[in-house]
């Protein structure tokens, strides 16, 4: 990518100068402009009508020096160790263990060098989620009620601790304007809508149940509720919350045919 250049018509300044004035000035100030003369054009162009010109200021900058300054070799070492240090804990003992004292601990790290990289714990857990296999909804197995109302109950487990609540709402919210972080989000939901809705439509598939609507809104029925009780309502997912949920999805049958 192309940094900025001191006297450029298409450098930040002007570009940014271009995006205040706004209106009918915006298509004559950038016509002589493309992506070529500056990389930072499109991330304009798109965000210009969901962020106020400061939080854009504040974001293109940091785009722009990112790009500016090479990366410290020591320090990208640094950032990849404690991520590692942070996946393996996750994968280990859960996201209660991806705390900044026990990921520099693993890491072999101080602990100020995790600040430096991750100043909130949420978004070091955030990116390590990122890199772990999802471990709800991976394996169905028979009934599938059980099993749904099993995996239920682990979702909202996680989702009980504060953490991972933080997380949630911290993808959800950044998914706004950052384009990483909504691939992330989209990413997440698509694979736990995917895995209920494929466990569903088997289970319709075999009479275990007759669904009230199809599959994949079934799926948005099961997951929907936990995350509004969670992030929303900031309140404790418990077991009478999942058995609702899982009563609500369709008529379940037993195995000769009759209602279970």
């Amino acid at each position: 990518m192309v940094a900025k250049r001191a006297g450029d018509p298409c450098g930040y300044d002007d570009l940014m100068s271009t995006f205040q004035r706004g209106g009918d000035d915006m298509a004559p100030g950038l016509s002589g402009c493309t992506e070529h003369h500056n990389p930072h054009l499109r991330y304009i162009m798109s965000h210009s009508e969901r962020l106020s010109l400061r939080h854009l200021r504040v974001k293109l900058s940091h785009r722009i020096r990112s790009v500016s300054t090479p990366a410290d070799p020591r320090s990208v070492r640094s950032r990849e160790a404690i991520l590692n240090a942070a996946r393996e804990l996750l994968t280990r003992d859960g996201p209660a263990a991806v705390t900044h004292i026990k990921v520099a601990e693993h890491a072999g790290t101080g602990r100020a060098t995790v600040y430096r990289h991750w100043p909130r714990s949420e978004q070091l857990l955030a990116d390590a989620m990122a890199a772990v296999p999802m471990p709800f909804f991976n394996t169905p197995t028979g009934p599938v009620r059980q099993w749904i109302y099993n995996e239920l109950t682990a979702l909202g487990r996680e989702l009980n601790r504060r953490d991972v609540r933080a997380v949630a709402t911290t993808l959800a919210n950044s998914a706004l304007w950052d384009a990483e972080m909504a691939n992330r989000r989209e990413r997440f939901a698509t694979t736990l809508a995917d895995r209920v809705a494929k466990a569903l439509a088997a289970a319709s598939d075999a009479g275990e149940v007759t669904l009230r609507t199809s599959a994949r809104s079934a799926a948005a029925l099961a997951i929907g509720p936990i995350y509004y009780r969670s992030t929303i309502e900031s309140g404790t997912v418990d077991d009478d919350l999942i058995a609702t949920i899982v009563e609500a999805l369709g008529t379940w049958h037993d195995r000769s045919g009759g209602h279970a």
